[in-house]
């Protein structure tokens, strides 16, 4: 359960006082990946989830934000998605909108990403680590800051994960520049 997790987020986006309840739904990683293709398993997870939030209902919730992208991806072919009257928000059409939004606002006034408190990168150390959970040897591909060619004194971190050719500047940085590989990047080797 990841409710601690989620009333943390709540609190730090300074939502706490319009969140009514956390709940978890009770359900399987399995029975998610069987309800993808199987309709008797897909009605029978739909309905789980209708009655486990008709607690929440009662407490006079207006939205109900499913937490994870299974369910998100799952309940994507509900049209007009609502419980009990409450509308299901849908976070991964939100998520898409808010990254449209983001790079729009690069485009018009250059504004970044913020790298502060909650969403300072990991130390190097933290990011091996977990590399190392997931690989076997060495790093192939490693993130280095490279010189923003628009403004030669602005470094720009650049997503070196994958072919050189899929190697993509970071979601922060001004759009319209190419980041300029530093000699030596082990991506230029390859």
């Amino acid at each position: 359960m990841h409710i601690p997790y989620h009333q943390d987020q709540i609190a730090r986006h300074g939502l706490h006082r319009r969140v009514i309840a956390v709940q978890a739904v009770q359900a399987d990683i399995g029975q998610f990946n069987r309800a993808f293709d199987d309709g008797r398993e897909y009605r029978s997870l739909w309905e789980a989830s209708v009655s486990q939030a008709e607690p929440m209902l009662g407490l006079g919730i207006d939205v109900i934000i499913p937490a994870g992208g299974y369910p998100m991806l799952l309940f994507t072919r509900e049209p007009s998605f609502a419980m009990g009257g409450a509308t299901v928000l849908n976070g991964l059409p939100v998520a898409v909108a808010a990254a449209e939004t983001a790079v729009g606002l690069t485009r018009l006034n250059g504004t970044g990403t913020s790298r502060r408190t909650a969403y300072a990168p990991p130390p190097g150390e933290a990011v091996t680590e977990f590399r190392s959970a997931f690989t076997v040897g060495p790093p192939q591909y490693e993130s280095t800051p490279t010189r923003c060619a628009r403004e030669p004194g602005r470094s720009v971190p650049v997503t070196n994960i994958g072919p050189p050719s899929k190697q993509r500047a970071h979601p922060g940085s001004r759009p319209g520049h190419r980041a300029r590989r530093r000699p030596g990047n082990a991506a230029d080797q390859a």
